[in-house]
């Protein structure tokens, strides 16, 4: 049992059963929220979330593409749950480790939430969590983020550590409000029809599960 296709196209040339189940999210604490309207002059936030301050996670590659936005414009501030004592440059804030309840929160205040891994994350969770809020996401290529992401249709995906590309994706959906709120709903009924819990179950584990009882039976009957 594996978390994404890349995973699987490793080892089912070893292992004649490979299934791939992901993982899922909590719908009723990370909810649905619509975007705060906002003026052409009001700052987007953009937010990263979970371990940042691990280099594998990528912050360096959303802060070089932050500078090359803030070199055009001001209308933006990034968002990383750093220690808030973090040198971080003018255009991003360091917001400390989140409670659970604080991150939903900072979710909800969000624009655009960014996973910029350089490493090949097994799935890819603040992505998830982020698209079950409503929330817009621009992910690296890799893992099991490039399963969750639907690229141009829930966010957008980037090749790791191309922070050109990944200016391009956010100057697009800062000056669009409209996508941002359209591809926010995509994402969030995605989560919702394909990584609630109780969908992984009855979907992914009960059919592994009753695989394995019919298995067992027919060896018995051997």
């Amino acid at each position: 049992i594996v978390y994404n296709e890349t995973m699987k196209s490793h080892l089912e040339h070893h292992c004649k059963t490979v299934h791939v189940v992901p993982g899922g999210v909590d719908s009723q604490h990370f909810t649905f929220e619509p975007p705060v309207p906002k003026t052409p002059k009001d700052a987007k936030r953009i937010l990263m979330t979970g371990r940042a301050s691990d280099p594998m996670k990528g912050l360096d590659v959303l802060l070089e593409a932050g500078e090359r936005l803030y070199g055009q414009r001001r209308d933006f501030k990034i968002h990383v749950t750093v220690p808030e004592e973090t040198a971080l440059p003018p255009f991003s804030l360091a917001i400390g480790w989140q409670t659970h309840t604080g991150l939903v929160n900072y979710y909800h205040q969000s624009d655009v939430c960014v996973v910029p891994s350089r490493w090949e994350e097994p799935f890819g969770l603040v992505a998830l969590e982020a698209m079950a809020t409503g929330r817009p996401v621009c992910a690296s290529r890799v893992g099991g983020l490039q399963d969750i992401v639907v690229h141009k249709e829930t966010g957008f995906l980037f090749d790791a550590g191309d922070s050109a590309e990944l200016a391009k994706q956010l100057e697009i959906l800062l000056d669009n409000p409209n996508l941002r709120q359209r591809m926010g709903i995509a994402a969030h009924r995605r989560v919702y029809g394909e990584y609630r819990w109780p969908h992984i179950v009855e979907h992914h584990y009960l059919p592994i599960l009753e695989g394995a009882v019919e298995e067992h039976r027919g060896h018995r009957t051997l």
